[in-house]
């Protein structure tokens, strides 16, 4: 028989938890349970489906397995898919041999979640120049909830990767360039085209951040040849390589190709040349790093110059390095090479900081808005609407995108949700997204090209200092 008082002291723990929780700003209510039923709705999907029921893992898994007995990782092993990642990615998957098939399932998804969210947490704690409230952290977390499902209910890497990315961009707003060069690293591993990013800080910070990067590049090429001989891994990356070459999904079935501005000609127009296609993406990469090597202009963000141009988002909300991070994440998602559906979760943190910027009061620009607070703003339907009516022109791109990208995944509940991811609803979104980011740069060049801001020689100057100089200059 149970004793009382054991049960009386658990319903008081019980009870005293539920107080702490309802005391507790309501974003961050909002994001914790936005997560608790994330993980716990895929568990509870894990369990109740057929095994390898929509999920990749098996076929990380099996290529772990071929790595340990030394075979072929590329070779195909039906049902599963084809595996396409670096023998670099297939050792570091090789700790999941150690569990079986079932229990690895729970315990990759649930690794993947914790890191992610450690990361999300690193982003709104470095990625904002001005410190956000808890409340509103807990609305960057529940925003990106919805962005995640898919990458996490299929155990894709994708979690990781951006797990990696977000951790180094906050390693590189925190000047901790060798944390930030490992980081990047292991994302560049996981899949090639993250290295586009890597790349752009390399150039912007060649000695401390590009030579760190480069080493531990090396590094990782070479640890696998610690453990597994020479002969074996040297034909495993030729065919690596050799698949990469001729793996060209652009050309397959409308069903099965990427999901970029591809497809949409695809759709919508007709098949492209695929030099002149080559030459749009290489145009545009060449625009991305040109962009960004100016936008993080050492004059901007150096505390003992004495003047300084007021730059897009010299001030603003968002953090210039995460500014470059969203800018390269749009470019490979538009233009990359392999953006999947799931990929998109990629973009999940950085626009749920960017849909942030209209519910406080500082504009992206850094012109301060007369937008209500986040809370009073979803609590009061009038303010909401005010909010609607003061809209900066960038951020109606903004909203309309990720609503755009969001509509598949919600769709995915319903019978037509298929019907939605192939009419083209996510690269659409990323039109809006690029057409709002090339609005957002044009207006602000326009609006400050002739700004001057002045700060003084003064390295131990306060922050408030800059931003009660900053508001005079834009009263």
């Amino acid at each position: 028989m149970a004793n009382p008082h054991s049960m009386t002291a658990m319903i008081d723990r019980l009870q005293r938890y539920n107080r702490r929780y309802w005391a507790l700003p309501f974003g961050l209510r909002l994001g914790i349970v936005a997560w608790l039923v994330l993980v716990i709705g895929i568990s509870v999907r894990l369990f109740t489906s057929s095994p390898r029921s929509h999920t990749v893992y098996p076929i990380y898994r099996c290529a772990a397995l071929a790595l340990s007995d030394q075979s072929d990782t590329y070779a195909s092993v039906p049902p599963l898919d084809i595996y396409r990642y670096s023998p670099v990615t297939s050792f570091m998957l090789w700790p999941t041999i150690t569990l079986s098939e079932r229990t690895g399932e729970y315990v990759w998804r649930l690794f993947s979640a914790l890191i992610c969210a450690y990361s999300i947490f690193r982003a709104v704690q470095h990625g904002t120049t001005f410190p956000l409230t808890v409340s509103q952290k807990g609305y960057v977390f529940a925003c990106s909830t919805p962005f995640l499902l898919a990458s996490l209910n299929n155990g894709q890497l994708n979690i990781l990767l951006l797990a990696f990315l977000l951790l180094g961009t906050s390693s590189i707003v925190n000047r901790a360039m060798k944390s930030a060069a490992f980081w990047l690293a292991l994302a560049t591993f996981c899949k090639i085209y993250p290295g586009i990013i890597g790349l752009i800080f390399a150039l912007k910070w060649p000695r401390s951040f590009g030579l760190s990067y480069c080493l531990f590049l090396v590094a990782g090429l070479l640890c696998p040849f610690l453990f597994f001989p020479a002969d074996y891994l040297n034909q495993q990356f030729q065919e690596w390589l050799s698949l990469v070459v001729k793996d060209n999904r652009h050309l397959n079935d409308l069903p099965r190709t990427t999901r970029d501005f591809h497809y949409l000609l695809r759709l919508y127009l007709s098949t492209p040349n695929e030099a002149v296609y080559s030459i749009i993406q290489f145009a545009t990469l060449l625009f991305l790093i040109f962009q960004t090597i100016r936008f993080l202009h050492p004059l901007n963000y150096s505390p003992n110059v004495r003047r300084e141009r007021l730059e897009p988002r010299a001030q603003s909300l968002i953090r210039p390095e995460f500014t470059v991070l969203y800018w390269g994440l749009l470019w490979i998602l538009l233009f990359g090479p392999a953006a999947e559906s799931c990929t998109y979760s990629l973009i999940g943190p950085s626009l749920s900081l960017l849909l942030l910027i209209p519910f406080t009061k500082i504009h992206r620009s850094g012109f301060f808005s007369a937008a209500t607070s986040s809370q009073s703003s979803l609590k009061n339907p009038g303010n909401f609407l005010g909010f609607i009516k003061q809209l900066h022109q960038s951020d109606w791109f903004l909203f309309i995108g990720s609503v755009f990208i969001l509509l598949p995944v919600v769709g995915m509940a319903f019978p037509f949700g298929k019907m939605i991811e192939m009419m083209g609803f996510q690269p659409i979104g990323l039109v809006f997204l690029f057409v709002g980011e090339g609005v957002f740069l044009c207006s602000n060049y326009l609006t400050n090209k002739n700004a001057i801001f002045i700060r003084h020689a003064v390295p131990s100057m306060k922050r408030h200092q800059h931003r009660s100089e900053f508001r005079e200059y834009q009263s």
